[in-house]
């Protein structure tokens, strides 16, 4: 089942996406937000680490499974291996990764984060490069009810939510490039 993987990740975002740009009116409608976790860091680059090769390859099936999706916004935290795991999918947009700067408590940053995106993108499409801890904390901050935990080795899940006008949020977990080992 996993080679069907990219035919299921292209529909479910055509359908999502859909969803957002069949709004008459960009400011209104539903907002889409994918939401990565960084691809592979190498394990000896201190507090702020470098991805590896097998992350620069995830970064750029990134670029691959989100060439066709519309994307408004790039969003990742100050931290290289997350810069780096969005920039090449901001570029091929036309797009610069916006750093917010990750801060403690993660919860309410998550929740002033949230608020800021569907402020700021309202009936838009925006790509997350985040970390196991913040992109839960976001999904839980957008309304997503169910608890979402990411493992530290897991580095393939691509999460969409829309949030409606109401912000009631659907979220469907998916995963590109290899699967972790």
């Amino acid at each position: 089942m996993r080679h069907h993987r990219p035919l299921v990740i292209c529909l479910a975002l055509s359908l999502l996406v859909g969803l957002s740009v069949a709004a008459e009116s960009p400011p209104e409608g539903p907002t889409t937000l994918i939401l990565v976790r960084h691809a592979e860091k190498a394990a000896d680059g201190g507090r702020d680490p470098a991805l590896t090769a097998a992350g620069k390859e995830r970064a750029a099936e990134l670029v691959r499974v989100l060439a066709d999706v519309p994307l408004d916004a790039v969003y990742s935290s100050q931290y290289r291996r997350t810069r780096d795991t969005a920039r090449p999918t901001a570029e091929a947009h036309g797009l610069e990764v916006q750093v917010v700067p990750a801060a403690a408590p993660v919860a309410e940053y998550a929740q002033s984060f949230a608020a800021t995106l569907l402020k700021g993108h309202r009936g838009g499409t925006i790509l997350v490069s985040g970390h196991s801890n913040t992109v839960p904390a976001i999904l839980s901050a957008l309304g997503v009810e169910r608890s979402i935990t990411i493992d530290d080795g897991e580095y393939d899940d691509l999460f969409v939510v829309t949030v409606d006008e109401a912000n009631r949020a659907i979220a469907l977990r998916l995963g590109y490039g290899a699967p972790t080992p």
